[in-house]
């Protein structure tokens, strides 16, 4: 039999909510428990989350002690913020009731992603006015359809939820609305008639309907058979009307009540009223207590009628009257003038950290929850609703050796397993390009059949030996014949042989399906995605909490919702990121924590004795108000959904509700993601209501957590490095160089050092791709073939020769037929060139392409080189010629001695040091042949200005004799960047060695290293 008048309670903020609730209930507030062991089992208690359930468990065995007794049948009832987890299984209230089986999430949001893909196809056309038949220049892709599905599987809720009728959708005027949203309007109204549709062919419920059922089946299930039973409702706000629903039928129950969450009874009654509820002109649905009037509205009940559970002490009920008082709707504002100041115990234990930058703020709130737990038994919580702010205290927590309770654990696609996922379908996209398959064989979950050290062993032969310094087209099928002549070691083979083997197998599926030009239904691809992770990683990589989500999720991409769904293969990893984000991973259990980290709903209940607020800034807490991409605003209200603010107001009651605990500290950053910020709503009337100077108190509280954080990795003033200069003695340095390592000793002798006595060389890139640098390398050697072979004249026979060593070079980019295309036709202009340049040169009595030299001076010293051409006049003269496919240095710079090549090789030559010349020819021309030029202008360009070749060549030989001797000077070193103002050619391979950026500052001073 129900009571006619309904019982309600409030726990104010800044009471332990469950602890409070287990007294209370212990305390036979709610009705005579008793000494019986047994009549706890009589209770039913039914609280907002599973956190909550467990943790109100926890206090009333703490209360209980050692005796025995069976506990209430504690019952979550879920709420309206509760993440729509797309793995997560729905947990109902009711028992025994005949309902249709919801339909999950994930199954869900596929068969309207078939829906929302024609649509986004459909709108483009119709915004674009498109013809029929005629391609959407835009596109949509799966992961945007798949998102629009999740937004429209939202909608339906919320329409589910508040009780509405599609049918409402026929009262909205389209000539009122946008082109846009007209389109979307009919499209809704489509869905609104196919969706119930399709649920009741396959025997299925959305899961809010279920939900909703459920709870009304429940509420009427207690009306009927409660009896005398205590049956009690906390911490719910009544968001769901079916929750409101429940709550009202158990505050009216003989032996029911309702516990509300901190109902501010201290508001006035203008700003009472001045909350307002649904449909009022004047509402204000981002106050704080709006849900809680709302609740109070739908039950029927006066808020003076609600009774207060426990005492507040006295700093608490300061502060939470401050908070009241600041968080009143704007338009009772105006009594701020009239009321006095807040109380100087309504901020005490509060403290205010405005951070420079995240990291800042993150370091800051780890020292903050470091410094509680310092004392024994107490406990503290990070509440934020940003993950990132989240993921960074928990490293810097990591740094303390400090093992915190994430609640929202991390996204699946961050995982491990989801990682490895991704990876793979890098890896097939680009047919096995090598740095996604270093990146694949480097994840620690994959094996590919080997033991893990093997396979790090074999990816890091495969990375040395196989993949850098050269071109490896023709995908993972090339890679077995480029594997072929790599060189490697009898011993070695065999392991890196086993790899690519594996790399082969486990991307076989996928790769197959990206070479395919049709669409690909999604399950083929979950499929092959599947086979991939099991080749690729083994059991591991569907094991434990990640394993089993993704292993979950694979499934119900390749299920009967996915059959009809088609993409491109290239869409495919879009989807599944999109799909792994909505799914979220659990983290390890910590066994001792006392540390948490909670987002806005874990916390709702909870209390420790230090919390940290943390991400207080706009578009943080509060977040930006969701966009509805199929209402408008306009449209929701005329529909008669809530404002988006609605969730701001849940919002605002769990900020007001965690700042009233003891013991608070509220951490912004003025900077994030390099953008700066502005300070959250509330904390903006916060700092309205105390005024300026007791905010900079606050800040001023908080500032010495900001101070540890600055000084913590603080470091003394470093010294700018000094100009390295190292001194090696005499017999480490060499005695050999080449005429291009002249020039650097010119101008960088650091870089000799590094590389002739370091011996350091720098690796070879992963993967060397057609630049313009391989073009000069192919030019230089078609010529030089060419050129060494034939004899005969230079007409069309030379030509075709010509061309013919020119396709055997440029076969090297044929798999790269954009570059080929380019490459070619500059080629045949060169040749065209060369060959009427040749035939022009009659006086010219032998060629020598590529020619070798070798120069031993008189102190022994011994100088190498290679001339691109060095030709013999009949006269008995040489022409010295040097091609260039770039820009070719000054005969400045060779006259200067900073580009010396060409001079020396005169020297070379007059001293006959090239096999096959006579010493002592006189230089008649010398210069380069800038092969970038044909076509363009002139390309040969005199390397002589002043001084005739042979000039130089005496020249150029006196300075090396000069420099070389310079060098056997003990106290001579290998100084960094001798000429730095002309190092503007290359950059050296070893500047990062010699720290160029540090002492390029010019603070350091000439030093060793």
């Amino acid at each position: 039999m129900a009571r006619a008048a309904p019982r309600l309670f409030s726990i104010q903020a800044g009471l332990a909510f469950l602890p409070t609730l287990a007294d209370a209930l212990l305390g036979g507030r709610f009705g005579t428990i008793g000494d019986d062991p047994l009549a706890l089992g009589d209770v039913t208690i039914f609280l907002p989350t599973r956190r909550a359930a467990r943790a109100l468990h926890a206090a009333i065995l703490a209360r209980l002690g050692t005796g025995a007794a069976i506990l209430p049948a504690i019952r979550p009832i879920g709420d309206v913020d509760e993440a729509d987890l797309l793995l997560a299984p729905f947990e109902t209230p009711g028992e025994r009731v005949l309902l249709p089986a919801a339909i999950s999430p994930l199954e869900r949001q596929l068969h309207l992603t078939r829906l929302t893909a024609a649509w986004s196809s459909l709108i483009h056309r119709q915004l674009l006015a498109l013809p029929d038949g005629a391609p959407s220049p835009v596109p949509a892709s799966a992961a945007d359809a798949f998102h629009l599905a999740g937004e429209l599987a939202r909608l339906i809720d919320e329409v589910e939820t508040a009780g509405l009728d599609w049918q409402g959708l026929n009262t909205l005027v389209p000539d009122n609305l946008a082109r846009y949203w007209q389109v979307s309007l009919d499209f809704l109204k489509i869905v609104s008639e196919a969706w119930p549709a399709h649920l009741a062919a396959a025997g299925r419920t959305d899961p809010s309907v279920r939900r909703d059922r459920l709870i009304r089946a429940e509420a009427a299930r207690l009306a009927a058979t409660a009896g005398d039973r205590i049956v009690l409702a906390a911490g719910s706000t009544g968001s769901i009307p079916a929750t409101a629903h429940l709550l009202a039928t158990i505050a009216r129950l003989p032996r029911g009540a309702v516990i509300l969450p901190d109902l501010d009874e201290g508001l006035d009654a203008a700003g009472w009223q001045a909350i307002g509820g649904p449909g009022e002109a004047e509402a204000a649905p981002a106050h704080p207590q709006y849900g809680l009037r709302q609740l109070l509205t739908a039950i029927e009940v006066a808020r003076d009628e609600v009774e207060q559970l426990g005492t507040l002490p006295v700093p608490i009920a300061a502060r939470r009257r401050l908070v009241s008082d600041a968080f009143r709707p704007a338009s009772t504002t105006e009594i701020w003038a009239e009321t006095p100041p807040a109380p100087s115990e309504a901020t005490e234990s509060l403290a205010l950290v405005v951070a420079k930058s995240e990291q800042e703020e993150a370091l800051a709130i780890a020292l903050a929850l470091r410094e509680t737990i310092e004392t024994p038994g107490r406990t503290a919580a990070l509440v934020t609703p940003d993950r990132r702010i989240a993921g960074r205290v928990a490293i810097e927590l990591g740094r303390f050796g400090i093992a915190v309770d994430d609640s929202a654990g991390r996204p699946l696609a961050t995982a491990p397993p989801g990682v490895l996922a991704r990876l793979l379908l890098a890896a097939a996209a680009s047919d096995g390009a090598p740095l996604d398959l270093i990146a694949l064989a480097k994840h620690p979950l994959a094996t590919f059949g080997m033991e893990r050290a093997a396979c790090r062993r074999a990816a890091e032969l495969l990375d040395l030996r196989l993949f850098r310094g050269r071109l490896l087209p023709g995908g993972l099928a090339g890679l077995k014949d480029a594997l072929a002549g790599a060189a490697l070691d009898a011993e070695e083979r065999p392991s890196a042989e086993a790899l690519l083997a594996g790399f082969a197998a486990a991307l076989a599926p996928p790769v197959a399906l990206n070479r395919s030009r049709e669409p690909i239904p999604l399950s083929a691809m979950a499929a092959a995605l599947g086979d991939a992770l099991l080749v690729a990683g083994g059991e591991a990589a569907t094991a434990g909490p990640a394993g089993t989500a993704l292993a979950t999720l694979l499934d119900g991409l390749g299920g009967d919702a996915a059959e009809d769904l088609v993409l491109t293969a290239g869409e495919f990893p879009g989807l599944l990121d999109a799909a792994m984000g909505a799914v979220t991973v659990p983290g390890p259990p910590v066994a001792d924590g006392r540390v948490f980290i909670w987002g806005t709903l874990e916390a709702r209940l909870q209390s420790v004795d230090r919390m940290v607020l943390a991400g207080l800034d706009e578009g943080v807490w509060p977040s930006e108000a969701r966009t509805d991409p199929w209402l408008s605003r306009s449209m929701r209200l005329a529909f008669g959904l809530e404002a988006p603010e609605r969730r701001l107001g849940l919002s605002a009651h769990d900020f007001a509700a965690a700042l009233a605990n003891p013991d608070v500290v509220v951490t912004r950053s003025e900077r994030r993601g390099g953008a700066p910020t502005v300070a959250a709503r509330w904390m903006q009337r916060l700092g309205a209501r105390l005024g300026p100077a007791r905010m900079a108190a606050l800040e001023e509280r908080g500032r010495r957590y900001l101070d540890c954080a600055r000084g913590l990795d603080a470091a003394p003033v470093a010294r700018a490095s000094a100009r390295p200069n190292p001194k090696p003695p005499l017999a480490a340095r060499p005695r050999q160089l080449s005429v291009t390592d002249i020039e650097t000793l010119v101008r960088d002798p650091y870089a000799i050092y590094a590389r002739r006595v370091l011996r350091l060389r720098q690796l070879d890139p992963i993967v060397v791709a057609p630049d313009p640098a391989m073009r000069g390398t192919l030019i230089h050697e078609a010529l030089g073939t060419f050129s060494a072979a034939w004899a005969g004249p230079f007409d069309e026979r030379a030509r075709t020769a010509l061309l013919e060593s020119g396709r055997k070079a440029l076969a090297l980019v044929e798999p790269f037929p954009a570059i080929h295309a380019l490459w070619w036709p500059r080629f045949v202009a060169i040749a065209d060139w060369f060959i009427a340049w040749e035939a022009r040169r009659t006086e010219i009595a032998a060629r020598h392409a590529e020619i070798e030299g070798s120069w031993t001076m008189p102190d022994g010293f011994r100088l190498i080189g290679r001339a691109d051409r060095i030709d013999v006049r009949d006269d008995g003269s040489l022409e010295i010629l040097d091609f260039k496919t770039g820009s070719p240095p000054t005969a400045k710079q060779l006259s200067t001695g900073l580009a010396p090549q060409l001079a020396l090789e005169v020297a070379m030559a007059r001293a006959g040091a090239f096999t096959g010349l006579p010493a002592g020819a006189s230089v008649a021309l010398l210069g380069w042949i800038g092969l970038g030029q044909v076509g363009r202008g002139e390309p040969f360009r005199t390397a002589v200005r002043d001084l005739t070749p042979d000039e130089l060549g005496a020249e150029a030989a006196a300075r090396l004799a000069d420099l070389i001797a310079a060098y056997r000077d003990p106290e001579r070193g290998y100084i960094s960047r001798a000429r730095p103002m002309f190092e503007t050619r290359f950059e050296s391979p070893y500047d990062h060695l010699a720290r160029v950026r540090e002492w390029a500052l010019g603070e350091g001073e000439e030093g060793e290293a």
